[in-house]
């Protein structure tokens, strides 16, 4: 037998439509999505479960969107500075046989060389707690998706003050960068 799959498709509507009462009209399925900006406080988030139907619940519901977007931002800021003292403290311990080793790595370990599967453990957790941020962060998307002007506003709120806030600890250039000097 050789079926396309347009053909196998018809054959098993066709079967359907035949097992739902012998109706000879074909079952069609029609999804509608949001495409407009909505203001109403009853918004689903994400789950069917998960609805607000006061304004106290929309409320609610915002303050801990708003949180979420925060901590977002601390979190994607926290794991890049963890990745970068795993791999810079690795380059200085073993990667670079320019620097001296006993001045160098025994600040970090206390023992000399860094062994390898120190960095093996640090670059598993560093893309674990990377699969965390980007799952938050497609959640955080799929909240935007629900086109309310409300939770649209507050996620981008959220984002923008988690920035300000964090991106002055770990973000902000340091005096070699920005005038390049080696010393």
């Amino acid at each position: 037998l050789n079926f396309t799959t347009e053909k196998l498709y018809r054959f098993k509507m066709d079967d359907m439509n035949n097992d739902m009462g012998n109706n000879p009209k074909p079952m069609t399925m029609e999804m509608t999505m949001q495409m407009t900006f909505k203001t109403s406080h009853e918004v689903t988030l994400l789950f069917d479960g998960l609805e607000t139907t006061s304004q106290g619940e929309y409320a609610a519901a915002l303050i801990v969107i708003f949180c979420i977007c925060v901590f977002f931002q601390y979190s994607r800021q926290f794991v890049s500075r963890i990745a970068k003292n795993i791999y810079t403290r690795g380059l200085e311990a073993g990667g670079n046989p320019k620097l001296d080793q006993n001045l160098k790595a025994e600040k970090y370990t206390g023992r000399g060389r860094i062994p390898n599967s120190y960095l093996l453990f640090g670059k598993i957790v560093t893309g674990i707690l990377y699969m965390g941020i980007f799952m938050l962060a497609y959640g955080i998307m799929l909240l935007t998706m629900t086109f309310n002007v409300g939770v649209f506003l507050t996620v981008c709120a959220g984002l923008a003050v988690g920035y300000a806030i964090f991106q002055d600890d770990f973000g902000s250039p340091t005096e070699k960068e920005v005038t390049g000097c080696h010393a």
